[in-house]
């Protein structure tokens, strides 16, 4: 399962579309605290964070999964606008295991949800 926190309605519909496209379970929660009690319930392949999101706060969301939450080996993926390089940053010293802009990500959809679901299988 790929967990995704996310508040852009239309990327998230274009995520869950690419999800059934590849036949991976996609589960898409709005707020940090369903991220974590989805999280530690399924405990997914990959968890999927809109960076430029405000109200989800997925930095935070990060160290609770990693720290707090004993999940520090799921894989998680960061999608940011180009624009902002200290969301980038801070990102990675937040322990996000890859960070991309948001266009390359939405290219590189399938392939990604497609790694999560060998994942799963091994």
């Amino acid at each position: 399962m790929v967990l995704v926190l996310i508040e852009d309605l239309l990327f998230r519909s274009k995520i869950s579309a690419a999800g059934k496209a590849v036949g991976v379970k996609v589960e898409v929660v709005k707020t940090p605290e369903d991220a974590l009690a989805r999280a530690r319930s399924e405990r997914p392949t990959l968890i999927l964070l809109d960076l430029d999101g405000q109200r989800t706060r997925p930095l935070e969301l990060v160290q609770s999964l990693k720290v707090e939450s004993g999940l520090e080996d799921v894989a998680t993926l960061g999608f940011v606008s180009h624009l902002h390089a200290d969301i980038i940053q801070e990102a990675r010293r937040a322990g996000i295991g890859e960070v991309m802009a948001r266009g390359a990500f939405a290219t590189a959809l399938p392939a990604v949800l497609g790694r999560a679901e060998s994942q799963s299988d091994s």
